[in-house]
């Protein structure tokens, strides 16, 4: 019999001697076909004893549906392509709205991101007895700007193992003993009242303030954790003799030192040009005192004529005879019994030129003509 079976036919134990008809479907709904190729699509099973004939059955309308929708899931075994099919939730998430989606796919991100971190090795924690160590440097009165060697190799070789957090939890344990967040820092922190502080740089709160001692040492705590929340590794030998991997940690540079740095830098360079200058001005000086020698060489050639094409050069050089004066008078030496010896020089008396000329001397009328008038 047809799997759809109309609710008025009553099972019946004897075989059929006529042929059952479908009821027909109403106008408004279609009556689901099945295939004609395949010989179970019959609606009635032959009996034995009649041959079997074709159904007659009413025409209707042509289904939209699908044959394996007509039939009921749950008498099928899922096949390998429903099974490799996506999920319903799959299929209705193309027809979410895009901030579902997008809230979706954060949602996944998170937890893949918590799978690798619950996947990770956390390092062990600073041992409390090193935060004991820290907190009782520096070993000696000196300055934060310029702490002794030993105190700034104990702090960078502790800071390896540290943490950022672990940094701040060191900088909180010195403030509640009343020391100042830098550890190589001896001074107190301050103690400013209120809630805010005015400062040259604005409105700050007072409890970040009562970290420090001063702000540079504020600069150089956090200058250092910095180096901790980015941190860039350096290969060197450990206490067994491998090679391992350190965090490269160093102090903030004071401004005085940077000052005299690059003041020693400029003047470095200074000295290297000026000796560079020096070197090259007294190779051109040998140069040009050699081009110089040749250039009188050839002057005086030229003038004695001995040069090429000169006009002595065919005669050649004209001998000179150079001969001193003979003089056959005696030296006279000054008369040492005159008053005015000390007016000599070498036998000339020189003359002081303070004589006063007389009135009448008219030495000078020639030089002017005189007119007279009748």
């Amino acid at each position: 019999m047809s799997s759809e079976a109309s609710p008025e036919a009553k099972p019946n134990p004897k075989p059929l001697k006529g042929i059952l008809k479908k009821p027909s479907a109403p106008p408004n709904q279609s009556t689901p076909t099945k295939s004609t190729s395949s010989p179970s699509s019959s609606s009635t099973k032959p009996s034995s004893s009649t041959p079997a004939k074709k159904s007659a059955t009413t025409p209707t309308r042509p289904s939209t549906r699908r044959p394996s929708q007509t039939l009921s899931r749950s008498s099928q075994p899922p096949s390998p392509q429903q099974s490799q099919s996506p999920t319903n939730e799959e299929e209705n998430e193309e027809d979410l709205p895009l901030a579902e989606q997008q809230r979706r796919r954060e949602a996944a991100a998170r937890l893949r991101l918590l799978q690798q971190i619950k996947s990770q090795v956390l390092p062990p924690p600073v041992p409390i007895e090193v935060f004991e160590h820290l907190c009782t440097l520096p070993t000696t009165s000196n300055p934060a700007s310029s702490p002794s060697a030993e105190d700034i190799q104990t702090f960078l070789n502790a800071l390896q193992k540290f943490q950022p957090r672990e940094y701040l939890d060191l900088i909180e344990e010195r403030n509640c003993l009343g020391k100042c967040g830098y550890t190589l820092c001896p001074r107190p922190r301050r103690q400013l009242p209120g809630p805010y502080k005015i400062t040259r740089s604005g409105v700050g709160k007072a409890e970040e303030l009562n970290k420090w001692c001063s702000d540079a040492c504020a600069a150089r705590a956090l200058y250092i954790k910095v180096q901790l929340d980015n941190p860039s590794y350096e290969r060197r030998k450990g206490p067994g003799g491998k090679d391992e991997l350190f965090i490269k940690l160093e102090l903030r540079a004071e401004k005085g030192q940077e000052n005299k740095t690059e003041m020693g830098r400029k003047t470095a360079y200074k000295d290297e040009q000026a000796e560079k200058d020096l070197a090259d001005a007294m190779a051109r000086l040998e140069l040009d005192k050699a081009t110089k020698a040749k250039k009188d060489a050839a002057q005086l050639a030229l003038e004695r004529g001995d040069a090429a094409g000169g006009l002595f050069a065919a005669e050649g050089r004209v001998e000179v005879v150079i001969q001193e004066k003979e003089i056959d008078e005696p030296v006279v030496p000054p008369n040492p019994g005159d008053q005015d010896s000390h007016l000599y020089v070498e036998g000339y008396k020189s003359g002081t030129g303070t004589k006063k000329r007389s009135e009448d001397d008219d030495s000078d009328d020639d030089e002017f003509f005189s007119i007279k008038f009748r």
